[in-house]
């Protein structure tokens, strides 16, 4: 035993000589005449100067350290400065006796003063993406995965980085991040202990502090055992927690973590994100996040608080595919679009002047971004009880699509809206060059009193409306789909009333060129039969069987065209009255496009109107019957006066002359071609039609 002893010390002693020995050498050399070696394998490894402006400073003892001041890295040659990275002071400290048994044990890792630029240009070069001075990518491959383990890395005990910044600049997105790091630790004793993270600092100018402790490094190698994941964020007055387990974390497969975000106002991250966000209020998000992000991420208990808006569901996205495959099932008591939509950014002048330059033409021209359409297949479905607009409320909303190799098909979009129910379905078809699109759409006892109550033509007319609508069509843009549509639709109004101030207008013409008034209370409504519109649509140009409002005191009747292509307008309103105690009316021309409509009296009908009345448009009794499927209207409500066949005033053919201008009435009789009359000449065949109808 006392042998064992005396070698144990001859041994120690031997050790001690050792590294008294290595230390006496490193204390006689000059630290300093090594910064060309370092400098030119950094070179070597990534095709940049390292400069070490400052002293090397060596410190020596069983954890030996190195200080280097002043060091900096040149950035990429089209970088926005010559630095990509530039530090105070860094410093590197070993541990010296793993080092006897082949272990790299690193005890800390400290940069003080750092100055760090990231940058990604217009064409996605990126200044981190290092190149040997061949141009060659000098990143090395990754070891294969069997050789990944506790030994495959430096075991490193603490970094630290103090009194440092960090920029990201994207050009392609436009994104910039700027980081201010007051303090950043990162720690692990042990390769068995856990992994602590401290932050404190800014982005973009917004306070934020971290903390993390997640599981060992040995953990991080054993694919069997879960690593556990416990996060914590405060930033732009959010509380932020993610807890749960990551199964291989270097793979990110087998994903388990609950995410849970709140705060007293959205607004606030606005300086985090690095973009405008309304000041919506209060908000807390939480969801359970599990899969493997390679193959399927699933996000399930999905729950959004945002002021009155509420939504749950879960969506999951399959990566391993061709393209990502999205299948998202979402519900609502409450949402608030009317909140929500302050969210869209308000453009800048020159987006402004832009918009203001295009105002010319409704439907753009801009080319389709058909490809986008391709790029994800998805199936999404939303329910909700209450979508609140800002002028109206959807109840009992169902939107469901599927999108699948650029066919999107819209299979159910219908809620009620304004007391009415809306219903459409819709399918368009970018799988080729020209996109297709087939629209069908359906509305049933529309409120028009509430749908004009926010508008400045609130309380000019209230009535219930009816509308059928089926088109197809195609094009590389939505203007050539609007020029080649076909289709047909179809409105009908049944019983309500209209302001008589504006009916007066209306039989005046917009440009009120004849001076007479009604002689009646103008600030009350005049009754309305019904209000009947159809457009037949046959390669873009939408041409009316027959338009007609029918009041108690006249009937508009209209005709023409509407060129869906070129935007243009070519209409006739024909106002014909029924009491004596309304001025003489004339038709009213409407030309120009949709977004410089103009309005004009036809003139040569007004000269001979002077005096009297003329028999203008009739309503076509058959498209009466043929709308009756709309049914808001009861039974007559659209023959004016009662009469039969056999006393109808014939219509005037349009290749007809018109007929002299009639002697003014000056009694309470009603003269014989007062539209009234006109259009009770429908007679018998429409009574027996209107029985037909399905009117409420």
């Amino acid at each position: 035993m006392k042998i064992l002893k005396v070698l144990g010390l001859v041994l120690a002693g031997l050790l001690v000589l050792a590294i008294a020995g290595v230390v006496a050498a490193l204390l006689l050399i000059d630290v300093n005449s090594f910064k060309p070696l370092i400098a030119n394998e950094v070179k070597k490894a990534t095709g940049r100067d390292l400069t070490i402006a400052g002293d090397l400073r060596l410190g020596v003892s069983l954890v030996p350290s190195i200080v280097a001041d002043d060091v900096t890295l040149s950035n990429a040659e089209w970088a926005s400065r010559p630095e990509m990275f530039s530090v105070r002071q860094l410093e590197g400290r070993v541990v010296l006796l793993p080092l006897l048994a082949g272990v790299l044990e690193i005890d800390r890792i400290a940069l003080i003063g750092a100055d760090i630029m990231l940058e990604v240009d217009s064409g996605g070069r990126a200044n981190f993406d290092f190149t040997s001075p061949d141009g060659e990518t000098a990143a090395p491959a990754p070891p294969p995965e069997e050789e990944l383990s506790v030994g495959a890395i430096p075991l490193v005990h603490e970094v630290e980085i103090r009194d440092s910044n960090l920029a990201y600049v994207n050009a392609v997105t436009g994104v910039r991040h700027d980081t201010a790091i007051d303090s950043l630790i990162m720690r692990s004793k042990t390769w068995e202990a856990p992994v602590e993270l401290f932050y404190e600092g800014d982005i973009n100018d917004e306070a934020i502090r971290i903390r993390a402790e997640v599981g060992s490094l040995a953990v991080l190698f054993e694919q069997r055992t879960p690593w556990p994941v416990d996060l914590s964020v405060e930033a732009g007055g959010a509380e932020i927690a993610v807890q749960g387990s990551i199964a291989d974390p270097l793979t990110a497969t087998g994903l388990d973590l609950a995410v849970a975000v709140n705060g007293d106002q959205l607004g606030d991250l606005s300086g985090i994100l690095g973009a405008k966000v309304p000041p919506f209020g209060e908000y807390a998000v939480s969801a359970r996040v599990a899969g493997d992000v390679t193959d399927t991420i699933r996000a399930s208990e999905i729950a959004v608080q945002l002021g009155k808006s509420d939504v749950k569901g879960e969506v999951s996205v399959a990566l391993a595919g061709t393209r990502p495959v999205v299948d998202a099932g979402f519900s609502s008591e409450n949402l608030d679009l009317a909140v929500l939509s302050g969210a869209v950014a308000v453009p800048s002048e020159e987006k402004k002047a832009e918009k203001t330059e295009k105002s010319e033409r409704l439907f753009p021209d801009d080319p389709l971004q058909l490809e986008a359409l391709k790029s994800v297949d998805a199936s999404f479905r939303y329910d909700a009880a209450s979508v609140v607009g800002r002028r109206a409320t959807l109840r009992d909303m169902t939107v469901a699509f599927t999108l699948k190799n650029g066919l999107l098909d819209v299979e159910q979009l219908k809620a009620q809206l304004y007391e009415g129910t809306f219903e459409t379905t819709v399918q368009f078809d970018g799988r080729t060059e020209q996109a297709g699109v087939v629209a069908k759409a359906a509305l049933r006892k529309f409120d028009l009193g509430r749908v004009l109550a926010e508008t400045s033509a609130a309380g000019m007319v209230e009535g219930q409306v009816n509308f059928n609508l089926a088109a197809e069509g195609k094009g590389r843009s939505i203007h050539e789909i609007m020029a080649s549509l076909d289709g047909k639709i179809d409105l009908a109004m049944g019983k309500g009333r209209i302001k008589s101030r504006a009916l007066q207008q209306w039989v005046g013409g917009p440009t009120e060129v004849l001076s007479n008034f009604l002689t009646m209370n103008l600030e009350g409504y005049s009754t309305v039969n019904c209000a009947l519109g159809s457009f037949d649509i046959k390669q873009g140009v939408a041409t009316t069987g027959g338009l007609l409002l029918d009041t108690d005191v006249a009937a508009f009747v209209g005709k023409g065209t509407v060129n869906l292509g070129t935007e243009a307008l070519d209409l006739v309103i024909d106002p014909e009255v029924k009491r004596m105690t309304l001025s003489a009316a004339v038709p009213v021309l409407i030309r120009g496009t949709f977004m410089k409509p103009e309005y004009s009296l036809d003139r040569k009908a007004a000269a001979l109107r002077v005096g009297g009345l003329l028999g203008g448009l009739v309503y076509p009794p058959a498209l009466i019957i043929g709308l009756g499927e709309l049914g808001t209207f009861g039974e007559g409500d659209c023959v004016g006066v009662k009469g039969t066949a056999e006393g109808q005033a014939q219509p005037t053919p349009a290749a007809q002359p018109a007929q002299p201008a009639q002697p003014e009435q000056t009694t309470d009789q009603e003269p014989e071609n007062l539209p009234g009359k006109v259009l009770k000449g429908t007679g018998d065949s429409i009574t027996k039609g209107l029985k037909k109808l399905l009117g409420d």
